[in-house]
């Protein structure tokens, strides 16, 4: 059963494409509601393995470990978002003009580009110019959400890595240098600043 979305969630999004079976309703051109649950279901697991480099499967939130403490602006609403869209694509695959003179082609690819921009041009885009080819996150993680396993400890949402700046412990000398003339080797160090 989907756990991020509902049926009526969906439903709200095919309003005047696809008709759905009510409990009492055995008309065939209309689609089942377990089948669409089915493809609801699918389309979430398509969204957490689209996710997956950067966050855990299922989604949970990183202090409690459970969906509903994640905060719902803006993580839980690009999540359901993700997941309707990959639902509605599902749906309208499977249903959507079968039988009749109406392409379905067109809105799902619309549909399908909506969805790899969220995906690709903010949640797992990374640095990628000629300047910067180090292929690191390019924004902060959705707030609340559990990171993967592997990115755990390194995703501070700046270039993929934790920047140390604490006192004697930086990949920087601990004293910045205005000066250019001034070098490492020349340069004037505090001696009462205890260098490990």
């Amino acid at each position: 059963m989907p756990q991020y979305i509902t049926f009526k969630d969906v439903q709200i999004r095919l309003t005047g494409k696809v008709r759905f079976q009510t409990p009492t309703d055995t008309d065939e051109n209309k689609m089942s509601t377990a089948l669409a649950n089915r493809l609801i279901d699918e389309a979430e697991g398509q969204v957490e393995q689209d996710l997956s480099p950067r966050y855990a499967a299922p989604f949970v939130s990183s202090s409690t470990g459970n969906f509903k403490d994640i905060p719902d602006r803006p993580t839980k609403n690009i999540i359901r978002t993700l997941c309707e869209l990959q639902a509605v694509i599902r749906i309208l695959e499977t249903d959507f003009g079968e039988g009749s003179s109406v392409d379905a082609a067109k809105y799902m690819k619309n549909l399908e580009a909506r969805y790899r921009k969220i995906i690709d041009d903010s949640i797992l885009a990374k640095f990628s110019t000629e300047y910067d080819s180090s292929k690191q996150w390019k924004y902060p993680p959705l707030p609340g959400l559990k990171l993967n396993y592997f990115n755990s400890v390194a995703d501070d949402g700046y270039a993929g890595f934790v920047s140390v700046t604490s006192h004697s412990n930086g990949d920087y000398a601990e004293d910045q240098i205005n000066d250019p003339s001034e070098t490492f080797f020349n340069a004037q160090f505090d001696d009462n600043v205890e260098h490990k």
